[in-house]
């Protein structure tokens, strides 16, 4: 398994919550903005990171759990859903049904390295400590 650039994910989720703004950098957002789109990029970013902690962990040669198949198979296990039940869900939807799991992930040193600053800068020093190593 290839590891993450957590930098370069930190970047397309930042970008990608971004691009619904009517700005291109963070800073040019005023301060309730900033909180939002940081707070937007962190609830994805987070859950890429917990896929990858789970991928690490549970991945078998024969279910290597790419994307997101890591946080369904959790999803399916903590609510006894099918799988096709969870397939459908969104990431907003998934987020919530492993809300407590998601609450409870601890960063990689490298993942919180990644995001720390502009969670820091975006007055989210809260999320920081919380997820920080």
């Amino acid at each position: 398994m290839a590891e993450t650039n957590y930098y370069v994910s930190w970047d397309t989720h930042m970008r990608k919550a971004l691009s619904t703004r009517d700005a291109d950098v963070l800073h040019h957002l005023q301060s309730y903005d900033r909180k939002e789109v940081v707070g937007e990029a962190f609830g994805n970013y987070l859950l890429e990171c917990y896929c990858n902690h789970v991928r690490s962990e549970r991945s078998q040669p024969w279910q290597a759990l790419k994307g997101r198949k890591a946080a369904e198979l959790i999803a399916i296990e903590k609510h006894h859903w099918l799988p096709n039940s969870v397939e459908g869900l969104d990431d907003d939807q998934l987020r919530l049904a492993l809300h407590a799991e998601l609450y409870n992930h601890k960063l990689s040193e490298k993942a919180y390295m990644a995001c720390a600053g502009d969670l820091k800068h975006a007055g989210l020093a809260e999320l920081a400590a919380q997820y920080g190593e």
